[in-house]
């Protein structure tokens, strides 16, 4: 009888971790980038709005956050990701009179950053 010669020990299995080719990262990559370029243009957008806000009201522009019926836009408000983002919906913006000789040029760019605001420049300030 003959012994047995050893048995060699099984060589461990390394570890295969997920393997891909360069074409799928390259589809993810592109994949991915589109909704956070969507979501970068967004919080420029936003970041705009805050800096105009922030402007206007040191100027002693009021901004009210109760629209006006039938004169203010709410279709127009901000998004639920602008919202996400600290963007507000500004139903009405009052400028005072001493300022809109300044502001005459730039209302339009106010109108176009504020679309779904009304946009007054009378010498009444809003009541409420």
């Amino acid at each position: 009888m003959q012994p047995e010669p050893p048995k060699a020990d099984q060589p461990k299995r390394k570890r295969r971790w997920f393997q891909f080719s360069l074409r799928s990262l390259l589809i993810f990559v592109t994949l991915l980038a589109v909704p956070m370029a969507h979501i970068g243009w967004q919080a420029e957008i936003a970041r705009g709005r805050n800096d105009m806000r922030e402007q206007l009201e040191g100027r002693g522009a009021i901004f009210l956050s109760d629209g006006v019926p039938g004169l203010s836009h709410p279709e127009l408000s901000p998004s639920w990701l602008r919202r996400l983002l600290g963007d507000e919906d500004v139903p009405y913006i009052w400028i005072p009179p001493r300022e809109r000789l300044d502001l005459e040029v730039h209302l339009e760019e106010v109108r176009r950053v504020f679309p779904e605001a009304f946009v007054v420049t009378s010498e009444l300030p809003p009541v409420g």
